[in-house]
């Protein structure tokens, strides 16, 4: 499995070939397309997913005590509201983290892998989890857990498969490893369009409270220091450090975007 660390802090430098690929320095391709003629970007997250997505954390924070098979609805929808803005990945990693716990403690006393339960309290299940058959929840926990692999290549969970049947296993391709937008202020703002496309690096940032004379910030994980050049919203800033660019932005809706220059 490729180590992508897609929503850490660390990025993994390109190969001399996918540097030359669009000449930035950034992946070939990236976690976006290349530039060209008749290009159609990613659908960007409707409204409604937007608020889909916000209620889904503030549940995952409260704690989430929904039926397995439900869980796997939801973990579903996270991935595919993922590859939507596939430059952004590090909320739907956390959400997918918080489904795979709470689907983990449906399990009985020795757990899927035989240990003495393998996330949480053994047997720690409630109503939601009552009577609910091993084929079922073997199918359950490695759908999520391939959702959250193909996310992020860091294999955290993948010690909760070894006693899983084979085939319950359910691995999405990977989200191709690109420069990601972390520390992102979610849920109180969101990103509606997060991709790469041809170097270039666009946003599309959704506050839920536009706020004009408030700011928020955040990273973009890059593997080089570089200068780059930024057009969009006013007032936005950018301070480039050894392996991050940091953005200050005003709290309001709008588009941004990055090109990468020199070094």
């Amino acid at each position: 499995m490729p180590q992508c660390h897609r929503a850490e802090t660390r990025s993994r430098s390109p190969s001399p070939a996918a540097s030359q690929a669009d000449g930035t320095g950034l992946p070939g391709g990236g976690c976006g397309r290349p530039g060209r003629t008749g290009y159609r970007p990613a659908v960007e997250l409707r409204d409604r997913e937007l608020t889909w997505l916000r209620a889904a954390d503030e549940r995952a924070a409260t704690g989430d005590d929904r039926l397995p098979a439900d869980l796997v609805v939801a973990g579903l929808t996270v991935g595919s509201l993922a590859r939507r803005t596939p430059a952004w990945t590090e909320p739907h990693v956390r959400l997918l983290d918080s489904l795979i716990e709470s689907h983990a403690a449906c399990w009985p006393v020795g757990g899927p892998n035989g240990a003495a339960g393998p996330i949480g309290p053994a047997g720690a299940a409630g109503p939601a989890c009552a009577d609910v058959e091993r084929l079922a929840l073997e199918t359950g926990l490695g759908t999520l857990v391939g959702i959250r692999s193909s996310l992020g290549g860091d294999g955290r969970w993948d010690a909760l498969l070894d006693g899983v049947a084979p085939g319950s296993s359910s691995r999405p391709a990977p989200l191709p490893c690109c420069p990601q937008v972390v520390d992102v202020d979610f849920p109180s703002v969101a990103l509606r369009r997060a991709e790469w496309v041809g170097g270039t690096l666009h946003l599309r940032l959704a506050p839920s409270h536009p706020r004009p004379d408030r700011w928020t910030q955040f990273r973009v994980v890059v593997a080089e220091p570089r200068q780059w050049y930024q057009t969009g919203i006013d007032g936005a800033t950018t301070d480039v450090t050894a392996g991050a660019m940091i953005v200050r932005v005003p709290l309001v809706a709008g588009d941004l975007e990055f090109t990468a220059g020199s070094y």
